[in-house]
C-alpha cells in the first residue's frame, strides 16, 4: 500500500513539474516585447499550471483549494530564520541592467522590476521592502491574509540579504503554494484557514523602522569650533594642513569624544572658500559649478590623527535641488549600511557597479529654501534630502557635485549628522 502511495506521489509531482516546464517553454517561445513583460507572463503561466495540476487537499483549506495551495513552510516562520541567514549570505552583485539607472527608491513608487527592487533593497529599510513586496503580491494576483508572513519575507530581501526581483517573485509564488501559506488569490482571504499543525506567529510586529538606530548613533555638534579650514589648500586658512577640522564635535555611543576631519580625496576648487565650515548647526561645503569632489570624513581623537571607531553614525545631505540653468546638485556614497529618504522622495537614486549610490535633484526646482535647523525640515526640504547610515567605521566617503550649470556661480552643500529623517530609524 505504501509503495502505491509513493508511486502516486511521484506521478503527481512529475505531472506538476512537467506541466510547469511545458508552460515555461511555451512562454519562452513567444516573442514578448520587454523583459519584465515576458517575466510576468511566465510567472502567471507557472502559477496557473501549478493550480491546475495540484491534487485536492484534505486540510481545512481544501474546499477552496483553487485559491489556497499547500506544500512548504509558512512564510511567517521566516521571521525566526532571517537572523541566521544574515550570517551566511553574501551581498548580491548588482545586475548590469541596474547600473546607472536613476529611479524613485521609495517602496511605494519604485518600478516593479530589477531596477526598483535593487533600489529598495539597497535602502536596508524593511518598512520600504514590505511596501514594495505588497505591491508585487497584488501585481501577481494575490492578497495577504497574514501580515506576519509579509514581514518575514521582507527580511530576506533587504540589507545584505538582497537577492533579485525574479527571486522575490518566485518566493511569493512558492509561499502561495505553501501548505502553511500567508497568501490567497486576490479576493479570497475569506476562505483562508490554516491547517491545525501550521505554526502561527500572532505577535510578530511590523518592522519598527529602517536599519538605523538612533540610540546607537554618535552625536556630532558642528558648532563646537574649527581649528583649521583649508580643504585642498583652497583656504580660507591657507598654508596649513589641507583639511577642515571640527574640534571635539563628536561623541560616540560609548562616550568617546572625537574630531571630525574632512579632506578632499581628488581635485577640489572653489571660488568662495570662506563659505566652507559651518552655518548654524549645519556643515557647509562650497563647490564650483560643473565639478565634483570626493570627500573623506574621518573621526580621530581630539587634536590628533589617531582613528576613532564609531559603532553607528548618520549623515544627512540637505537641499539637493537645481535646474539646468542653476546647476543640478548630486551626492553619492559607498560603504554605508543603508540610507533613509522621505517615504515619497523627490530625489532619484542610481547605483554603480562598485556599490556607490548617487542621489540627484529632479531638476525641476531651482532652489528649495535652505532649512533653518536639521530637525525642523519642511515637507519640500524633507523630500529633497537623504541620510546615509554607517556601522563600525572610522571614516566614510561622500562625493558632492554640481552639473549642467549655465550660471557662473558656485553652490553650497549643507550636511549634518542628525535630521528630521531620523524619525524613520528605530529608537
Amino acid at each position: 500500500m505504501m509503495m502505491w502511495g509513493v508511486l502516486v506521489a511521484v506521478f503527481l509531482t512529475h505531472g506538476v513539474v512537467s506541466a510547469v516546464a511545458e508552460a515555461e517553454e511555451a512562454c519562452s517561445a513567444q516573442e514578448v516585447p520587454g523583459h519584465e513583460t515576458a517575466q510576468v507572463l511566465l510567472q502567471k503561466a507557472r502559477r496557473t499550471t501549478v493550480a491546475q495540476h495540484m491534487p485536492a487537499q484534505t486540510e481545512p483549506n481544501a474546499d477552496s483549494g483553487r485559491w489556497l495551495k499547500g506544500r512548504r513552510h509558512n512564510g511567517t516562520a521566516r521571521v525566526l530564520m532571517a537572523e541566521e541567514a544574515r550570517k551566511t549570505e553574501p551581498m548580491r552583485v548588482i545586475a548590469p541592467a541596474v547600473v546607472g539607472v536613476a529611479t524613485n527608491p521609495s517602496g511605494a513608487a519604485a518600478p516593479l522590476s530589477e531596477v526598483g527592487y535593487t533600489a529598495v533593497a539597497d535602502r536596508c529599510c524593511s518598512t520600504e521592502m514590505v511596501t514594495f513586496l505588497g505591491r508585487q503580491i497584488r501585481n501577481l494576483g494575490y492578497e495577504v491574509c497574514d501580515e506576519a508572513g509579509l514581514y518575514g519575507v521582507a527580511q530576506y530581501h533587504s540589507c545584505n540579504e538582497r537577492q533579485s526581483f525574479d527571486k522575490l517573485s518566485q518566493d511569493i509564488m512558492d509561499d502561495w503554494d505553501s501548505r502553511c501559506t500567508y497568501l490567497a488569490m486576490d479576493g479570497h482571504c475569506s476562505s483562508y484557514t490554516l491547517p491545525g499543525d501550521c505554526p502561527v506567529f500572532p505577535d510578530v510586529p511590523p518592522p519598527a523602522g529602517c536599519g538605523c538606530t538612533n540610540s546607537k548613533a554618535a552625536t556630532v555638534d558642528l558648532t563646537a569650533g574649527i581649528t583649521n579650514n583649508n580643504i585642498g589648500g583652497e583656504g580660507p586658512n591657507t598654508g596649513g594642513i589641507e583639511e577642515l577640522r571640527y574640534d571635539s564635535a563628536g561623541t560616540a555611543a560609548d562616550g568617546t569624544k572625537f574630531d571630525v576631519v574632512i579632506t578632499s580625496v581628488d581635485s577640489y576648487s572653489t571660488p568662495t572658500p570662506n563659505q566652507n565650515g559651518a552655518t548654524g548647526a549645519f556643515g557647509r561645503l562650497n563647490l564650483n559649478r560643473n565639478s565634483n569632489t570626493q570627500f573623506k570624513f574621518a573621526f580621530v581623537k581630539p587634536g590628533s590623527d589617531i582613528p576613532v571607531t564609531v559603532s553607528e553614525i548618520h549623515m544627512t545631505i540637505f537641499d539637493l535641488d537645481g535646474t539646468e540653468s542653476t546647476g543640478i546638485e548630486y551626492a553619492s556614497s559607498i560603504g554605508y549600511k543603508g540610507y533613509v529618504t522621505d517615504a515619497s522622495p523627490s530625489i532619484t537614486a542610481a547605483l554603480s557597479s562598485d556599490g556607490t549610490t548617487q542621489f540627484e535633484a529632479a531638476g525641476t526646482i531651482a532652489n528649495v529654501a535652505n532649512p533653518s535647523a536639521p530637525n525642523s525640515l519642511t515637507a519640500d526640504q524633507r523630500v529633497n534630502s537623504v541620510m546615509f547610515f554607517y556601522e563600525t567605521v572610522q571614516q566614510f566617503y561622500i562625493t558632492f557635485g554640481v552639473r549642467e550649470a549655465d550660471a557662473p556661480t558656485s553652490r553650497n552643500v549643507l550636511f549634518a549628522f542628525e535630521s528630521s529623517l531620523n524619525d524613520r530609524c528605530a529608537a
